[in-house]
């Protein structure tokens, strides 16, 4: 509910006394000025009322379905929440603003997830800390500047990262625009009258006031349950919602603080929250026997791993225990 809420929690535009003013002048301008004044009116007038509404902009890799999966439900509640109040953009922000080899992930990603040693090797190298230092250093260095652009384009009111590589490239890049001013972009834009700031992102320890004043507000949202890799975990954020007390360990190691973490699971559609059915009624329905206890394997969205085997390992340990 915490994160739901953040939108209306970010800012509050005032546009009805430029509206207001703007009338009063077209009433007192002269006949042959009127037409071209209200024209000029109606453009000032449509611009404010598309910056009205507040923008989010979520950050993932499609490396596996459940990144995405998990934006795509985000979205959905926000948008039932907040209808059309909010515009909400999913971004593969690796693939679409990034060099090669780095906009390659996906492609990258499924090669490794036929080779599990070669898997396991990657995964364990990036969470060691020199050679996680190397690799955030290389993507500073060379992606950087197009994940700048990236959120500078979107123009979002809030960041969202439901990856792990979304959180130390990202963050440099909101504090290089906050510390450098609006883009080309936000320039050309209206201005926004009667802005009132309601939340404030946390002023980091040590940082300058250029770098923490302005920065958009920045939210990590997990979206594993297994072993807690260091990439999710950066104390730079305002906020990180974590799905297990086990990550919330982690985040403590890592140098994130009690306020800044949130335990509250994975996103899930709303589909999946409303059941038709429960108990004897769903089993009946999905021809299940009602006397057996009910196993339910779930694999990633690419199909990582041998689901087969799986469920006839489960079904050997199982079977032999009863």
């Amino acid at each position: 509910r915490l994160l739901l809420s953040l939108p209306l929690l970010l800012l509050s535009h005032g546009s009805s006394a430029a509206t207001s003013h703007g009338s009063s002048a077209a009433a007192a301008a002269p006949p042959h000025a009127l037409h071209p004044l209200l024209t000029s009116l109606r453009s000032v007038r449509e611009r404010l009322t598309r910056r009205r509404k507040k923008r989010i902009l979520i950050l993932i890799s499609d490396t596996g379905g459940g990144h995405r999966a998990s934006a795509q439900a985000l979205a959905g509640l926000i948008g039932r929440q907040h209808g059309e109040s909010i515009e909400v953009s999913i971004v593969d922000v690796w693939t679409n603003y990034a060099p090669y080899p780095f906009n390659r992930m996906v492609s990258q990603y499924r090669y490794m997830q036929s080779r599990p040693l070669l898997w396991g090797t990657m995964y364990r190298t990036s969470a060691f800390p020199p050679t996680r230092f190397l690799f955030n250093s290389a993507q500073r260095l060379l992606a950087k500047s197009g994940i700048r652009a990236c959120i500078a384009q979107h123009e979002p009111d809030l960041v969202i990262s439901m990856h792990p590589l979304c959180q130390t490239v990202p963050l440099q890049a909101l504090a290089s625009l906050a510390h450098d001013g609006p883009s080309p972009s936000s320039v050309a834009s209206p201005p926004r009258r009667g802005i009132r700031v309601r939340w404030r992102p946390r002023r980091r320890a040590g940082a300058s006031g250029g770098e923490a004043r302005g920065r958009v507000p920045f939210v990590t949202v997990v979206t594993d349950l297994g072993a807690a890799h260091p990439l999710w975990l950066h104390p730079g954020v305002d906020l990180c919602f974590v799905p297990s007390s086990s990550f919330v360990r982690a985040a403590k190691s890592k140098g994130l603080t009690d306020a800044q973490l949130r335990l509250h699971g994975l996103p899930v559609r709303h589909d999946f929250a409303v059941q038709r059915r429960r108990g004897a009624a769903a089993r009946r329905e999905l021809g299940l026997h009602a006397d057996r206890k009910t196993v339910l394997v779930v694999g990633g969205g690419d199909g990582v791993g041998r689901l087969g085997a799986i469920v006839c390992a489960v079904a050997a340990e199982l079977g032999g225990r009863a």
